[in-house]
């Protein structure tokens, strides 16, 4: 009788001790696993503030080809638009001075019928647009400039040339 029951008591005792083992060690990863978490979100809080606090360089070089043009002279409106919301450097900021002199030239000597004027006001506003969409995230300290540009273009779609013209104004200084 003591024989089995000797025997039972190893069997308990190394059960437990196995056990204890088995929880030590569950509760040893638990720790592991809290502090690699503890650690990540604060790698990624740092990394957040860096990305927050320093914009990405400004791009200086296309990477759509536009055939040496600038892109409104060489790329329809809708392949702009691809190209821009794909993730493609459609405009370089020294674009911008001659995208807003041809706006200008237009807006102050328009061609064509009044559909097609019309038709033109709006390519023009779409092209104002993706050069904000395509640059704004570049230049933050100019947010006011890409607000008068985007305003521009809200005006040239809506088929008000007089305030078009006043926003495309007051970019040019702002830049």
């Amino acid at each position: 009788m003591k024989k089995p029951l000797i025997g039972l008591v190893g069997v308990l005792l190394a059960g437990g001790v196995i056990g204890l083992s088995a929880l030590a060690y569950d509760a040893n990863t638990k720790e592991n696993a809290e502090e690699a978490n503890v650690e990540s979100k604060t790698d990624d809080a740092n990394s957040q503030s860096n990305l927050e606090s320093e914009p990405p360089a400004p791009p200086t070089e296309r990477t759509v080809d536009t055939g040496g043009e600038y892109p409104w002279n060489f790329l329809g409106v809708k392949a702009q638009k691809d190209a821009v919301y794909s993730g493609g450097q459609v405009y370089l900021m020294s674009d911008a001075p001659a995208l807003e002199e041809q706006a200008l030239g237009y807006l102050n000597n328009p061609v064509g019928d009044p559909e097609n004027i019309v038709e033109n006001y709006v390519a023009f506003g779409d092209q104002l647009a993706l050069l904000v969409a395509d640059l704004q995230d570049f230049y933050p300290d100019d947010k006011d400039y890409f607000l008068a540009i985007s305003q521009a273009a809200d005006a040239l779609k809506s088929n008000n040339p007089d305030v078009a013209k006043d926003k495309i104004e007051e970019a040019k200084l702002l830049r």
